[in-house]
């Protein structure tokens, strides 16, 4: 494929993901527009310092709602759990306190749309699979100089799946 090509065939696909990028956020600025037309007026001083009333009452605030600290916490090596160790040796809560309560966000395999709740741990485990292979490296400009590198990586993964052929040298 000459230079030329590959620049045209770039910029098509930078557009098309441009234009996905935009049809993806049309349903985001709709939903926001709604909210913030249904929920404006109630947004004032009082919402934020007032207690809740009770059910069925008009008015009331969430003040009992925004007392307190947030921590964002993004924990690295999660599946292994060499973060947590870290994050651990790093004395977190000694230096940023321990919270009284933790929302945690992790994907599993639930059907779309499906929310999970649980109290106390869950999804709790880690598991990891060491797989050394052999062979002679290149450089990723040059794969055909290597011997099961990185594409034995590729066969590794994608073999089964989508019937690659293994290749030697």
């Amino acid at each position: 494929m000459s230079a030329r090509r590959r620049k045209i065939v770039s910029r098509i696909f930078e557009v098309l993901c441009g234009a996905a990028v935009l049809v993806a956020l049309i349903p985001l600025a709709l939903i926001l527009f709604y909210v913030v037309k249904e929920g404006a007026g109630a947004l004032n001083l009082a919402f934020f310092t007032q207690m809740p009333k009770p059910v069925g009452e008009a008015g009331g605030g969430m003040a009992n709602a925004i007392v307190g600290t947030l921590m964002l916490i993004g924990q690295p090596s999660e599946e292994t759990i060499d973060g947590a160790k870290a994050m651990m040796a790093d004395h977190l809560y000694e230096r940023f306190g321990k919270p009284n309560m933790a929302i945690a966000l992790h994907d599993s395999p639930f059907p779309a749309g499906l929310v999970a709740v649980v109290s106390g741990p869950a999804l709790a485990s880690s598991t990891s699979i060491d797989v050394i292979m052999r062979g002679v490296g290149s450089h990723g400009a040059a794969p055909i100089s290597c011997r099961l590198g990185a594409l034995g990586v590729t066969h590794l993964h994608l073999h089964k799946l989508l019937g690659f052929g293994e290749r030697r040298n």
